[in-house]
């Protein structure tokens, strides 16, 4: 992963934390399909990928259950809980 992928990744993942929500944080050394396998088989609700777009500002959400995407500013992540 990108450091600077990464770097965002972690601080949302501290932001989801403080705000009283569970995240994983899957910074393993994998290709992003198995990650999103993974996260399907142990029914992650949302998956936020920080990816290419980062550079721009935007992070895509995927809700598992309806599969809609959606681009997202990252300081705009909203996650109902």
């Amino acid at each position: 992963m990108h450091p600077e992928r990464l770097a965002a990744a972690r601080e949302m993942y501290e932001r989801l934390l403080s705000q009283g929500h569970d995240a994983l944080l899957d910074d393993r050394d994998a290709r992003p399909g198995v990650k999103f396998k993974d996260a399907d088989l142990i029914g992650i609700p949302y998956r936020i990928n920080v990816g290419k777009k980062l550079a721009e500002g935007w992070v895509e959400v995927v809700e598992r259950r309806s599969r809609q995407s959606t681009d997202v500013p990252m300081q705009d992540i909203n996650i109902p809980r």
